[in-house]
């Protein structure tokens, strides 16, 4: 049986509680595992595009990436408010890294992810009224 959090939640949180770097390799477990971490290397950043950058922001992590993010809003809009940090080789990363280290900075930058997702929320409940004045669904 393949291992899952939910058949051992006691130990696995734990686990991830003690740990101070989780790599997974998975699908569908992301986004909840953001909860548990204080900085987050979204990846996809030095491919064709970032992956999705605010699945860590909802909880009020500082998020960094490759130099590949320009075609995302988001990413951009969290570079503006000092949440999203964007690197394009592995000394960037450690100067961010290391800034992040600094408790202030970290929460700082963390709070301004979280902020700006609450700001954007809503998003679905536009669309729609729009869709639907516009006549696009009956």
């Amino acid at each position: 049986m393949p291992y899952s959090f939910s058949n051992y939640p006691s130990y696995a949180d734990q686990k991830i509680i003690d740990s101070q770097v989780l790599i997974i390799d998975n699908i569908g477990m992301l986004s909840s595992l953001y909860g548990y971490g204080k900085i987050a290397y979204i990846g996809g950043g030095f491919g064709v595009g970032i992956h999705n950058t605010l699945e860590a922001a909802t909880y009020g992590v500082p998020v960094i990436f490759g130099p590949k993010y320009h075609k995302f809003q988001e990413a951009k809009d969290l570079i503006e408010q000092g949440a999203g940090f964007s690197i394009l080789n592995r000394e960037e990363l450690i100067k961010v890294l290391t800034c992040l280290q600094d408790n202030v900075k970290r929460e700082y930058a963390g709070k301004q992810a979280k902020q700006y997702v609450q700001q954007h929320a809503g998003a679905t409940a536009i669309i729609m009224k729009y869709l639907y004045s516009s006549k696009l669904l009956k």
